[in-house]
C-alpha cells in the first residue's frame, strides 16, 4: 500500500479526510441524492493510499449507482469500518 508513512498527523487526516466524505455519501443516499460523484471521489482517494481492495469494493458501488440501484446505508457502514480497521493505529481523537 502507498499508506507507507508513519506520520501519525498524516495518516489522521487522511483518515479524517475520507470519514467526511462518507458520511457526505451517507446523508445523501439517505436524502435520496445522487451520489455518483461522492463514490467517484471516494475510489479515486481509497486508490490513492494503495487500498487496492476497498477501491474494488467501491468500484462495485459505483457500478451499481451507474445502472440506477439502490446503495444500502449498511454497504456504506460496512466500508467505514473496513477503513477504521486500516486507520485503527492513527486516530486521533
Amino acid at each position: 500500500a502507498l499508506l507507507a508513512t508513519d506520520d501519525m498527523v498524516i495518516n489522521s487526516r487522511i483518515f479524517q479526510s475520507l470519514d467526511l466524505l462518507l458520511a457526505d455519501i451517507e446523508n445523501a443516499v439517505s436524502a435520496g441524492k445522487k451520489i455518483d460523484q461522492l463514490i467517484h471521489t471516494l475510489k479515486g482517494c481509497l486508490g490513492q493510499i494503495g487500498q487496492t481492495e476497498l477501491v474494488c469494493y467501491v468500484i462495485d458501488i459505483e457500478n451499481r449507482v451507474k445502472m440506477g440501484k439502490i446503495i444500502a446505508l449498511e454497504e456504506l457502514t460496512d466500508l467505514r469500518q473496513k477503513i477504521r480497521i486500516i486507520f485503527k493505529n492513527y486516530t486521533i481523537t
